[in-house]
């Protein structure tokens, strides 16, 4: 079954405003909001991906506003990701703001919020992104074109599909057996950053050539209501 799908690139580094939709960076903040931080850890989060959903084409059932935050754990090499609990947002975390602010309104000092020196963040610096044309992708597509950084469409997985489950009541043939993302939106896909060549770009990249994964319900996507979203990390 075809999925809409709106697909992005990583513009070059460069200072972003705090309504754009970027890679890195400060987020959109108001001045009465809480910054994020690790709930057992304590230390502050890092903004891993901000969208602006006024900049994306149309997405059927995605909001056509607001700005959507992933906040992860830039001191950890699994980015606060949880196995055994992947909508578990300890270590990381998801923020909708469905309505802006003024600029007058909004945070400036992060100075308060900044997160040691870390080699386990998959960027350095900021990177403003660049939107695609909506179009459809199918679900049995073959890996390369899976690939890639998108809102919606169809997800790659390295290490195989985390939702798979199988029920040993049932006939191994049988598909009431598994459980998969399918019943899912790919609510958000960052991509290792590679280029045609096969090369590092240099801009984004999840442990050895991986993939990070943002998975959600079609019935809290319609309530815009993110705090179940689940996150998946693997890698090569």
């Amino acid at each position: 079954m075809p999925r809409p799908v709106v697909r992005f690139t990583l513009g070059e580094t460069a200072a972003t405003t705090p309504y754009q939709s970027k890679i890195g960076g400060t987020p959109y903040l108001p001045k009465n909001a809480g910054y994020p931080h690790h709930t057992e850890k304590k230390h502050p989060l890092t903004l891993a991906a901000q969208i602006n959903f006024a900049e994306v084409p149309h997405l059927p059932g995605f909001p056509e506003h607001g700005i959507l935050q992933v906040f992860i754990d830039g001191l950890s090499y699994n980015m606060g990701w949880d196995f055994e609990n992947q909508s578990a947002q300890a270590g990381w975390r998801i923020v909708y703001y469905p309505e802006l602010l003024p600029e007058s309104e909004l945070q400036t000092d992060f100075s308060a919020y900044q997160a040691a020196d870390s080699d386990c963040l998959p960027f350095s610096g900021e990177f403003p992104l660049i939107f695609q044309t909506a179009s459809e992708e199918e679900e049995d597509a073959d890996f390369k074109t899976l690939e890639g950084h998108k809102i919606g469409g169809c997800p790659i997985f390295i290490q195989g599909d985390p939702f798979w489950e199988y029920h040993e009541d049932t006939d191994f043939d049988d598909p009431a057996a598994y459980s998969d993302w399918q019943k899912y939106i790919l609510l958000l896909q960052l991509d290792s950053d590679i280029n045609e060549n096969d090369r590092y770009t240099g801009k984004l990249m999840w442990g050895d050539s991986g993939v990070a994964n943002f998975f959600i319900t079609p019935e809290d996507l319609a309530k815009r209501d993110f705090s179940r979203t689940a996150f998946m990390f693997d890698c090569h």
